[in-house]
């Protein structure tokens, strides 16, 4: 068995490094589908299915494929930003403001498929309108779901966040290493995530 992430997030593969020893990178070529008839929950869960689905295509049958989606639910649900012009109308609806951001996850080897989700709420503080437009020229915003990412130059503009960081980020670890422990015996005692101790 291999792991594989579906995914080209430097965030996400940065996460899993740190405590998967070995798996591949395999992009979904899935166009994703936005079924606004979906809760933000279900939402997130259908999208990180669809990128799951479509890698299990390219890969062994026995091959654990393991995908994610992040989006930022405010007066609407925000995905990636199109433009500046974009990302500058998800700034200012984020600023003074508290959102929730949702991770969806999907699992799928063989037959067995588990999809789960992880919800954190995240305050901004006030921007006024050149901190907005120095935000956006730092060119940080353009792979991003509300078009920030807590660990980079949104940072400083972070008043508060309830729940977990990890989610944040794209990879909400202590919602996905309970599923790959409980449905696929994946877990430290079997020596499949990092040992720490022999860097």
């Amino acid at each position: 068995m291999k792991i594989v992430l579906a995914s080209k997030s430097p965030r996400r593969q940065e996460i899993i490094s740190k405590y998967i020893k070995e798996f591949e990178i395999v992009e979904s070529q899935v166009e994703e589908v936005m079924d606004s008839r979906l809760d933000p929950a279900a939402l997130a869960m259908s999208l990180a299915y669809q990128k799951a689905a479509d890698v299990c295509k390219q890969v062994a049958h026995d091959d654990l494929v393991i995908a994610a989606d992040t989006i930022v639910v405010a007066d609407r649900v925000l995905g990636k930003p199109k433009d500046r012009a974009d990302a500058k109308e998800m700034i200012l609806s984020l600023a003074g403001n508290t959102h929730a951001v949702i991770t969806g996850i999907a699992l799928i080897q063989g037959e067995i498929k588990v999809v789960d989700h992880q919800c954190t709420q995240v305050t901004f503080s006030s921007m006024s309108e050149a901190e907005v437009e120095a935000y956006l020229n730092a060119g940080d915003y353009g792979d991003k779901a509300g078009a920030y990412g807590i660990q980079g130059y949104a940072e400083p503009f972070i008043k508060e966040i309830r729940g977990s960081y990890s989610n944040v980020v794209g990879l909400p670890v202590e919602r996905l290493y309970p599923l790959l422990k409980t449905y696929f015996d994946v877990n430290l005692m079997k020596g499949t995530m990092v040992d720490h101790e022999d860097k």
